[in-house]
């Protein structure tokens, strides 16, 4: 199986049952992260019986194939100290536009979460000249 058609097969549909009631396990797998970070997510899941911790991956290559074969819903990422997205992430969302990514920086104090989200605009009318320019600015902002 290739791992990184993930998002057209949808996830495993893995459901934990308690009881009456099915919960959705959600997989986290760790990607290039600082041992504090690891252990803080871990610390921040224990005891919630739907979150499943999926493994760990080094390296972008890694996180990528990993993220795949492991059905993965989140991966967790650095964030940098500045703020700025971390490279893993278009990756990531190019290969599995459904997966989330939680971006935490090394002190924990801030975290992030990136997704894919679908934007839309409507246009007034089927006039040419509105369409090809809402394309053009909707273009210039993707570069």
């Amino acid at each position: 199986m290739n791992p990184f058609l993930h998002f057209q097969q949808g996830s495993t549909g893995r459901k934990l049952s308690r009881g009456m009631e099915c919960m959705q396990v959600i997989r986290v797998l760790f990607g290039d992260v600082a041992e504090e970070v690891s252990d803080w997510v871990r610390e921040c899941v224990r005891g919630a019986p739907d979150i499943q911790l999926v493994g760990e991956a080094r390296g972008v290559f890694q996180i990528l194939l990993r993220a795949g074969e492991s059905f993965a819903d989140v991966v967790v990422v650095m964030l940098p100290e500045n703020g700025v997205e971390p490279g893993i992430v278009s990756h990531l969302l190019w290969e599995y536009p459904l997966i989330l990514i939680l971006a935490v920086e090394r002190s924990l104090t801030r975290v992030a979460l990136f997704r894919q989200a679908i934007t839309r605009e409507y246009i007034s009318g089927a006039v040419p000249e509105e369409i090809w320019s809402l394309i053009r600015a909707a273009a210039a902002q993707e570069r």
